[in-house]
């Protein structure tokens, strides 16, 4: 249900997308600096240097302190520790393999593009955003140019993201597997199927207008303290603080 709202809303932002355009480059930063090192003019690995000086003893003080352990709540969980690791190694790979930063977004908006076409294809090809270019790069591995737009096209977005999304549906379904949770379940109460719908649109359009979802920003541009990534984490912690209060007390209140 959520992964149909993540399509759903992907969709409908190219419906908005010459509005938000407008509004967004109205409200851009009056600069050109791409990351916090360039707006400050200081060398990054200086920057990186002083995180790890304030980040290295606070970390030292939660392990002497046993903040490191988590109590395992459920069946296969792992320590935030380790999924920090595993996340950074994963990361880290994929962008030296691949040449960039994971995400996987766009190709919501491929996909409700390519259905879009299949029931409307005069109306899709009307809409300004399946046209635009979102990407081009060259691959660390050579074999030139590659480049990628959200319209229903299998190019360089489809060669990169469709494989990584199968990654993650693949991996989900064997985590479920191995701890015996995998079974379907249709009778499900109204409140939660309303709330994994309109969860999947808002964060559909949410990626569109960020642009670029949490993998991207937090996996991506927060290593290399991009600012956007640096705001887009300064909204999203509180907004996760927030639906945390509206899920437990509207959709599963205890």
């Amino acid at each position: 249900l959520a992964f149909i709202g993540l399509i759903t809303g992907s969709t409908l932002y190219a419906e908005l997308h010459p509005c938000w355009s407008t509004l967004a480059k109205a409200l851009s930063l009056p600069t050109s600096a791409i990351t916090l090192p360039e707006l400050l003019s200081v060398p990054a690995w200086l920057m990186v240097m002083a995180l790890l000086l304030f980040l290295l003893p606070l970390l030292w003080r939660w392990y002497g302190q046993g903040k490191l352990q988590k109590p395992a709540v459920v069946d296969g969980y792992l320590q935030p520790w380790q999924v920090a690791i595993g996340l950074a190694l994963v990361s880290a790979t994929f962008l030296l393999v691949i040449g960039l930063p994971m995400g996987i977004t766009t190709s919501f908006s491929k996909l409700g593009a390519m259905l879009l076409q299949l029931v409307a294809p005069e109306y899709c090809a009307t809409l300004v955003y399946f046209q635009k270019q979102s990407f081009q790069y060259v691959p660390s591995m050579g074999g030139g140019v590659v480049t990628g737009a959200p319209g229903p096209l299998l190019d360089g977005v489809a060669l990169v993201q469709f494989p990584l999304i199968s990654g993650i549906l693949a991996g989900s379904a064997w985590s479920a597997i191995s701890l015996g949770e995998w079974r379907m379940q249709f009778r499900l109460p109204l409140r939660q199927v309303l709330s994994a719908l309109l969860g999947g649109v808002i964060m559909g359009l949410a990626s569109r207008m960020t642009p670029s979802c949490n993998v991207w920003h937090m996996l991506g541009g927060l290593p290399v303290m991009g600012l956007q990534s640096i705001l887009f984490i300064a909204g999203m912690l509180p907004g996760a603080w927030i639906g945390g209060i509206l899920l437990t007390r509207l959709v599963v209140p205890r």
